[in-house]
C-alpha cells in the first residue's frame, strides 16, 4: 500500500484510516469475523513519515502472516492512545495452523523486529491454542 506523502496529512487519525483502509479491503474478505476500533479522539496529533512507513509495514506484515499461516476465522484490531505512544492491538483467533508441521511462534518476527527498532516501538507477542495477539506499542511524535 503506498500513498503520496502530504505533509498536510501528517496527522495520526489519516494514517489510523489508512490502516482501516488496508484491513478492510485485504483482511476483511478472508474472515468471518472482522472489526477495527479507533479510539483516537485528537484530531491534531502529528506523526513521522519514516514512522508511518515502519508501522504501515509492521501492521501489514502481522496481518497477512496470520491470514498466511492460519485457518484465521476472526480478526480484532484495536487502536488506542497512551500518553505519547500508540498501542495498536491484533486479535486473531483461528482453526489451527494451515501447514500442520508448523512450530507455534516466529512466523516472520524477525523481519518485524527490524523495523520496529527503526522508531524505538515494541511488538508484544502472545500466542495460545487457536488464538494469537499482537501489540505494537509505538510514538507518534
Amino acid at each position: 500500500m503506498i500513498w503520496g506523502f502530504d505533509t498536510n496529512r501528517d496527522q495520526l487519525i489519516y494514517f489510523i484510516d489508512r490502516l482501516e483502509d488496508f484491513a478492510e479491503k485485504n483482511i476483511k474478505p478472508n474472515v468471518v469475523i472482522f472489526s477495527f476500533e479507533n479510539q483516537i479522539t485528537n484530531l491534531d496529533q502529528h506523526i513521522d513519515g519514516l514512522i508511518r512507513h515502519h508501522i504501515l509495514m509492521v501492521f501489514q506484515e502481522l496481518l497477512v502472516n496470520m491470514i498466511k499461516h492460519t485457518k484465521c476465522q476472526e480478526i480484532h484490531i484495536k487502536v488506542l492512545p497512551k500518553a505519547k505512544n500508540l498501542r495498536l492491538t491484533i486479535i486473531n483467533t483461528h482453526e489451527g495452523y494451515k501447514n500442520q508441521t508448523e512450530e507455534e511462534g516466529g512466523r516472520g518476527l524477525e523481519s518485524i523486529q527490524k523495523r520496529l527498532a527503526a522508531f524505538k516501538g515494541q511488538l508484544n507477542w502472545m500466542e495460545e491454542k487457536n488464538f494469537q495477539e499482537a501489540e505494537l506499542v509505538f510514538p507518534f511524535q
